[in-house]
């Protein structure tokens, strides 16, 4: 199965996204971005972090969260927002 970035890795399911496998794909390119799983350091959802490094001098440097209730969500706005 591809998605618009390359071949979304299937799980167990026959067919199902195998979301981790895909988080850590983005870690890779983006060895910026820190991934709290729930249960760490208190969060509820699947987090993001990273600090802002894209030239533009009035928003470099600014630290960005960003929370989703399935790491597949979170997965699909990250990779919209830092593949794009």
């Amino acid at each position: 199965m591809a998605g618009p970035h390359g071949p979304v890795p299937l799980g167990a399911a026959g067919g199902t996204p195998d979301h981790v496998k895909r988080m850590e794909a983005l870690l890779e390119r983006h060895k910026h971005v820190t991934w709290l799983r729930p249960g760490q350091v208190g969060v509820a959802w699947h987090t993001a972090t990273w600090v802002e490094v894209d030239g533009d001098p009035r928003i470099d440097g600014t630290p960005v969260t960003v929370s989703r209730e399935t790491l597949g969500l979170l997965v699909d706005y990250l990779i919209a927002r830092l593949d794009a």
